[in-house]
């Protein structure tokens, strides 16, 4: 098993699998292990189709369902090359549900009520810059670059991209500067009292959960919030789908254009055809 699993591990490297994808893959991988007992390489189609509905039976969520499978098909397809039709193990369909969007009054609130400048520059930055969770834990100093307004955000799959730096976050980011400085080492938000380490993405959340509470927003959310908020409001002074594709590092534009359904007023805003030509219709009538 430990030779199997380490040669999985390093098929994951050689295919630059993200640090947190690779420790879930391998998680995932040892649960299949242990549901299957015997030798994964004696392994069927049919034994990774049991496992896919025993995960069915526990009634997990597709997307969960659909990641540990991911973890055992990389296994099977990519590290040990089986010729299996890709077919034969369908993924879960997934029902998306649209998220709750804050507005920029709230966003407001929530801000003024982080605990501390540190979480209110992280909610800043997360919003000014669309980022998701583990783009913020990633960015260091050298990101960021006040001479030509631009942050450099290492994405998805280490995909790297550059985001407009606005003169507003670009002041916040100079008093939290001021602030942490004699303490300052790699990163732009290191734990607390440990600026040696990455800041917890758990502890970012929590704060975000104590903002909102503090600053009496009930909308259900986390803190990918800040991010769809970032793109609906974009959109709302008239930002083009192309541009916001650009900004939040998404591969399709399909995964953007949900945010033309985010709030609830934005059809109510658009000016149908129809109407321009109304008058004339009754006036032929």
């Amino acid at each position: 098993m430990k030779a199997l699993l380490d040669q999985f591990e390093f098929s994951l490297r050689v295919h630059a699998r993200a640090t947190q994808t690779k420790d879930r893959y391998m998680y995932s991988l040892k649960e299949f292990f242990s549901f299957i007992v015997k030798d994964p390489r004696e392994a069927t189609v049919e034994d990774l189709q049991r496992y896919q509905v025993h995960l069915l039976d526990k009634k997990l969520h597709a997307r969960t369902i659909n990641s540990k499978m991911a973890a055992v098909k990389f296994f099977y397809f990519r590290t040990l090359g089986r010729d299996w039709s890709i077919n034969s193990i369908p993924w879960i369909k997934v029902k998306h549900k649209l998220p709750n969007i804050l507005s920029p009054e709230e966003v407001v609130l929530i801000i003024q009520n982080a605990k501390g400048l540190k979480y209110q520059t992280m909610f800043m930055t997360l919003y000014a810059l669309g980022l998701r969770a583990g783009e913020l834990l990633r960015l260091t100093y050298k990101d960021i670059d006040s001479k030509t307004n631009v942050v450099h955000v290492l994405g998805k799959g280490n995909k790297e991209r550059f985001v407009p730096l606005p003169e507003s976050l670009l002041v916040a980011l100079r008093r939290y500067w001021v602030q942490v400085k004699e303490n300052k080492w790699i990163w732009l938000f290191p734990m607390d009292n440990r600026p040696r380490e990455q800041i917890c993405k758990t502890t970012i959340c929590r704060a975000y959960r104590d903002a909102k509470i503090r600053a009496g927003i009930d909308k259900p959310g986390g803190l990918h919030q800040l991010r769809h908020s970032f793109a609906t409001h974009l959109m709302e002074v008239g930002t083009s789908l192309r541009v916001i594709q650009i900004l939040l590092g998404h591969g399709q534009l399909s995964t953007t254009e949900k945010y033309t359904h985010l709030r609830p007023d934005f059809e109510a805003k658009l000016k149908n055809p129809l109407d321009a030509i109304a008058k004339k219709l009754t006036r032929q009538s």
